[in-house]
């Protein structure tokens, strides 16, 4: 019966949207509060769809800045907002189950009274009658059909003289019946002005399943790039032909996402920092052509390697920066042909700052990633910089106008310092980027292998399976999506154990690939065991069987297998800490079986062999 009045508020979703009090909507899109949040700015309530999809700007007045951890829940509204769907629940639902009884008394009266007429009409012997009464019948059926043949022969031939905007329009006869078409998620029968057509394929929905499956994709989409574009299937979604059902300020929100996304990766311009970050840079946005574009949140987080510098850097880090104060006071106050010498001086300092910096921030980067490659050219182009400043400054002319007779002694040290670090930063720098490059091409290779691998479908099927179950059992909703989550982990786990396809790779991908497989294993085996000590959930038969049991025994097959497959290695190369020379014997084996995740001290090792 529940399911009746989920139904009946569904269908009515639509004609009660006048009827909900204003204090129970959403600010922005109008409809109740579900989930209601209050913006710290203007103390209006939006819900928590809405709160999603929040762009940093307050709905009401656009030019207040807001964010979704601003925002606090309303209590007291989500309560009335509860209570308020409780009563459209239950009043919808008596209705429906109200109208269902109606129909189904009407239809057993319908039934007993023709019984009725049958058993009177064969007990009074009106056989004969009834026989002449339908022969009657026929015939005046068929004059009524020739009739209606002439009628519209001459209907025709009227047609036919008159013009195109003065034809007659068909009169209809009897009222027409309202067509009904299938939900093409929870297979209801809605009135075709009630559902809505999922375009450009022919399938329809009807309100609450656009809710709950159609309007998230775009939600999705609009907060990670790995969901862009919607898809329905295999289908892309466009926003604009669900404007009307979308919330006002959404189409602002998907336009910049979407000119963000649809850039080509070498025109994206990111946070000079680095650093990975899940919100948009503005200056970014407003200015593409900027490549020193910050994010406020993140100016902070990368740069401060001043933990990892050493005593000479930050010296000379101090001393450059007083002796730029005094260049830059030098350049404001001479207005001679010496300027360009004082700029050049500044410049220079300014980049030696930075290159100093710039040659500690490898154990920031991470392992496997297209940053390294851009972190050597930028730094390639300010070692360029450097060079030429250097020689612009200690020509005889720029000497004279400094009065000196060579370079900065301050700079001079700074410049000793960056060139002796130079050489081994570059190669440790083109390592970095090798290994990301090799990366890259293992993961793609991995995903592809995995799309044909048919031991992974039926773990696929199950997948789906899962998040179909928590649909189907609302009340172990929670446990079908924890094993859901874990089926999608064990997928992960085999996927990035298919680099046995493709050994030997460098010790420090295996490495790499093993700490995130371990950590993987970890959290499947806190779900696995919090699902095995609860009651056994019952199969929904309608959405496919869900084998928890049997990827775990896959993933440990893969596991063994690759464990197999670099074993000898681990045997050689154990023994071999005792010598560098020893070391350097077995290095290659180590590479070529790819053996050393098992043994970590061999990568400390080998860092130095």
């Amino acid at each position: 019966m529940a399911t009746d009045a989920d139904a009946a508020l569904a269908l009515a979703n639509l004609q009660i949207v006048d009827a909900t009090p204003a204090t129970l909507r959403c600010s922005d899109c109008h409809r109740l509060a579900v989930g209601a949040v209050k913006l710290p700015c203007c103390k209006a309530n939006i819900c928590h769809t809405c709160s999603v999809v929040l762009y940093d700007t307050c709905p009401i007045y656009a030019h207040r800045s807001v964010t979704r951890g601003d925002c606090k829940p309303n209590k007291e509204l989500r309560e009335a907002v509860r209570a308020r769907r409780s009563t459209d629940r239950e009043k919808y639902g008596s209705e429906h189950r109200e109208e269902i009884v109606r129909r189904r008394v009407k239809r057993e009266d319908v039934e007993r009274e023709r019984a009725e007429r049958e058993a009177n009409r064969r007990d009074s012997g009106c056989i004969a009658t009834h026989r002449e009464e339908k022969l009657e019948h026929e015939k005046l059926e068929q004059e009524e059909c020739e009739r209606a043949k002439r009628e519209i022969a001459a209907h025709k031939e009227v047609e036919r003289f008159r013009g195109p905007s003065k034809r007659l329009q068909p009169t209809p006869v009897a009222l027409p019946s309202i067509p009904l078409k299938e939900c093409g998620v929870c297979n209801y029968d809605v009135s075709v002005d009630q559902c809505i057509p999922i375009t450009p394929t022919e399938d329809v929905v009807c309100f609450q399943c656009f809710e709950e499956g159609v309007k998230p994709l775009f939600e999705k989409a609009l907060l990670h790039e790995h969901e862009y574009p919607a898809r329905w299937g295999a289908t892309l979604l466009d926003p604009a032909h669900f404007a009307k059902l979308l919330p006002p300020s959404f189409a602002t929100k998907w336009m910049f996402r979407q000119r963000e996304y649809d850039r080509p990766a070498k025109e994206k311009v990111y946070c000079r920092h680095l650093v990975a970050f899940n919100e948009s840079s503005n200056a970014a946005l407003k200015n593409p052509t900027d490549s020193r574009a910050v994010d406020a949140e993140c100016s902070t987080l990368f740069w401060r390697t001043e933990a990892h510098l050493d005593g000479k850097t930050i010296t000379l880090q101090d001393l450059l920066y007083n002796l730029n104060a005094y260049f830059a006071v030098k350049l404001r106050s001479d207005q001679t042909s010496s300027t360009q010498t004082w700029e050049a001086l500044e410049r220079s300092v300014d980049i030696l700052q930075y290159t100093l910096q710039f040659q500690f921030i490898l154990a920031e980067l991470p392992r496997f990633d297209p940053i390294n490659e851009n972190a050597r050219d930028e730094f390639l182009g300010e070692v360029e910089q450097i060079e030429y400043l250097a020689a612009s400054v200690t020509t005889p002319a720029a000497l004279q106008r400094q009065q000196a007779h060579a370079l900065h002694p301050i700079i001079a040290s700074a410049l000793a310092l960056y060139r002796e670090r130079h050489d081994a930063f570059v190669e440790e720098l083109d390592a970095r980027a090798v290994e990301a490059r090799a990366a890259g091409r293992l993961e793609l290779a991995t995903l592809d292998r995995s799309q044909h691998d048919p031991d992974l479908v039926p773990l696929r099927t199950m997948t789906r399976s899962a998040l179909a179950n928590a649909a189907s059992d609302p009340p172990n909703a929670t446990r079908w999506r924890d094993i859901h989550h874990l089926l999608s982990l064990r997928l992960d786990g085999l996927r990035m154990l298919m680099i046995v396809h493709f050994l030997p790779q460098s010790p420090n991908l295996v490495e790499h690939y093993f700490a995130k497989i371990h950590l993987n294993d970890e959290i499947i085996e806190l779900i696995t065991a919090y699902e095995e000590a609860g009651p056994k959930l019952i199969q929904q038969a309608a959405n496919g069987l869900v084998d928890v049991m049997e990827s775990r025994d896959l993933l440990g097959e893969r596991y063994n297998e690759l464990v197999e497959r670099v074993q000898p290695a681990i045997v050689t190369a154990i023994p071999g800490f005792a010598s560098k020379e020893e070391l350097t014997h077995i290095k290659p084996a180590i590479v070529t079986a790819t053996g050393a995740f098992a043994a970590p001290d061999v990568f400390a090792a080998l860092q130095h062999a």
